[in-house]
């Protein structure tokens, strides 16, 4: 289980459909957000495709799933921790109606739960639904840090149970947040469903913590027997949890970074006998030129993963998920853990701390003895930190507005507006916006004393239109934080078709496109056209729309018809987004003969 040579997660592998599913609708949360490393996820999702590709190559099938994603998936994150993306990709515009913020009450609370919800639907006539849950520490985001995670499946049965409480509420939360973007029916079914338990365990339980609407205390924290054994794994500690754990504990065993040990107070170290620090090698591998790759900038691989496990007796728990060892995961944040029980030795704190502290037969260490090196951080540090936490979350709950006005170059130009703030900032602080897309003006600084419009963002495309907006905070004249937030702004619908267009922007790329559909094939990149063009002269096939490597285009279609007829609803779906869309030399990107061809197989319209 803790062989970090052989035994590692496979992200995309955890998100495949099972064999003969597809995926229907996926709920999934995180504390931060990339909105360049969910350009990738609906690979995984809608195609089973592996997701170690460059998102800015961009393939068939990830074009393809991004067209639908806000259908069939919803992200929930912290308002004010989605990453900056640079560059900005018009790509990113399809997640929009699938993202929703979660503003929390107080600037010292965190919405803190990484967990996916799935459902998953066969075509195959009563074939039962089956969901999938995943509970993990991480976000959604290119992160490499170690993580821990736990998978299971389960089905919907026909004998109604209470099954899954704590899943149902957090859903019933989530959609408090979104109006109706969850769907109905999972409501319905997971109380029907019975999640398989891993091997080893006996029985898997599902623990939300915080308040959803209802309040769910931490499982972990509010135990009142001590218990005989307990190893804790967490990347943040506090002194308050840790003076908890030492007194409910006969044997306790810590596990955290060098860091996080060193920042602790040398009287609540003295308490912990068994305390071990992330291998620092680890931590720094990718900058040691023996272990770097060519084209790849190297990463500082953290610990990220949390999980903790008690054993009372013979009775022993796993609890593995998002919160850490800290007072805000017991106290203020939204959380979520999944407990696993057994009272097999093999799963105890003993012989899992000897997983961690040995090699495993990997030659890699994961953890280390920790020898006290007390790191002082001053209150000022403290203080400054909360400071810009506040000011992070006041600014995130600012409802701005925009409006995108058509100019005489039938260009856009763009409109923010800025409510009177009631935000106090430092003397020596500041903070500028601009829209997410923009990379050639500078921001522009909001006048907190005022209500304000900004219509300094002018002459933009409609494809680079976007509701995102880039916050940005200085202390000193020097950044010192950068953020996205979105606002609310009426964007024409046929914006996403533009962007579709200028990627899918001749016959050519409209064909191989065509070709992707009916086959469903993993694609290579998107080539360019000059790419496109060399190929068709190799082929023979130059000027002619009638072939794919040699086979007709009516044979394909007729084989497609006959075998899978609901890959043509995804044809044209594809050609209404194309439609009217003209290439660089003024022709139409769908021709009039392949309109023709295509009358004898598209699917008939629904009434």
């Amino acid at each position: 289980m803790f062989d970090a040579k052989h035994n590692r997660l496979d992200y995309g592998a955890s998100l495949k459909p099972p064999t003969g599913y597809n995926l229907d609708f996926a709920v999934t949360t995180s504390y931060t957000l990339d909105l360049e490393a969910i350009l990738l996820i609906p690979v995984a999702l809608f195609f089973s495709g592996d997701l170690d590709f460059n998102p800015k190559d961009i393939r068939e099938d990830m074009l393809e799933a991004l067209t639908n994603v806000s259908k069939h998936i919803a992200i929930f994150c912290q308002r004010g921790k989605i990453k900056v993306a640079q560059p900005y990709h018009p790509l990113m515009a399809y997640w929009e109606k699938g993202i929703h913020q979660i503003q929390m009450p107080n600037y010292d609370q965190s919405f803190h739960p990484k967990i996916w919800i799935i459902r998953y639907i066969s075509d195959k006539k009563n074939a039962t639904v089956k969901y999938r849950f995943i509970s993990t520490s991480r976000n959604l985001t290119f992160s490499r840090d170690w993580d821990i995670a736990i998978t299971t499946d389960g089905e919907v049965n026909k004998n109604e149970k209470d099954n899954n409480i704590g899943i149902i509420d957090f859903l019933h939360y989530l959609k408090s947040k979104s109006g109706n973007t969850i769907p109905e029916v999972f409501f319905k079914e997971l109380p029907k469903v019975v999640f398989d338990v891993p091997d080893g365990f006996s029985e898997i339980a599902f623990h939300p913590i915080g308040n959803l609407n209802k309040n769910y205390p931490n499982p972990i924290t509010t135990k009142t027997e001590k218990q005989d054994e307990r190893l804790v794994v967490s990347p943040f500690l506090d002194k308050t949890t840790l003076d908890y754990f030492v007194k409910t504990s006969k044997r306790f065993s810590l596990f955290s970074t060098d860091f996080e040990l060193s920042s602790l107070p040398e009287i609540v170290l003295s308490t912990i006998s068994e305390k071990y620090r992330f291998n620092p090698f680890i931590e720094d591998a990718e900058s040691l030129d023996e272990l770097s790759e060519p084209d790849e900038i190297p990463f500082r691989q953290n610990l990220h993963a949390k999980f903790f496990i008690d054993k009372k007796g013979r009775a022993i728990s796993w609890y593995i998920g998002s919160a850490n060892a800290s007072k805000p995961a017991s106290e203020r944040n939204i959380e979520f853990m999944v407990e696993l029980k057994t009272s097999g030795s093999a799963m105890s704190p003993k012989n899992i701390k000897n997983k961690l502290i040995s090699t495993n037969n990997s030659s890699i260490i994961l953890f280390e003895a920790f020898e006290v090196n007390v790191i002082e951080i001053t209150e000022s540090e403290k203080i400054k930190a909360q400071e810009l936490r506040r000011i992070i979350h006041e600014i995130s709950g600012v409802s701005f507005t925009g409006k995108a006005i058509l100019n005489e170059f039938g260009r856009y130009d763009l409109e923010i507006n800025i409510p009177l703030l009631n935000v106090k900032l430092p003397s020596d602080t500041i903070i500028k916006i601009k829209p997410l897309p923009e990379n050639k003006i500078q921001s522009i600084e909001i006048n907190l004393g005022i209500e304000q419009r900004i219509k300094d963002f002018k002459n933009y495309d409609e494809t680079l239109l976007s509701p995102f907006l880039i916050i940005e905070i200085y202390n000193d004249l020097e950044i010192e934080k950068r953020f996205v937030v979105d606002m609310k702004i009426d964007l024409e619908p046929s914006r996403l078709n533009k962007i579709f267009s200028l990627i899918i922007n001749d016959r050519s790329r409209f064909l191989n496109y065509l070709s992707f559909l009916l086959s469903e094939e993993t694609p290579d990149k998107l080539e360019d056209n000059n790419q496109k063009s060399n190929k068709k002269k190799e082929n023979g096939m130059e000027g002619s729309i009638a072939f794919f490597d040699g086979t007709p285009i009516y044979e394909k279609l007729m084989i497609t018809s006959s075998r899978n007829p609901s890959r043509l609803s995804k044809i044209s779906n594809l050609i209404e987004r194309l439609k009217g869309e003209k290439e660089i030399n003024g022709n139409d990107i769908i021709s009039k003969e392949f309109y023709e061809l295509w009358s004898v197989f598209k699917p008939a319209e629904k009434p």
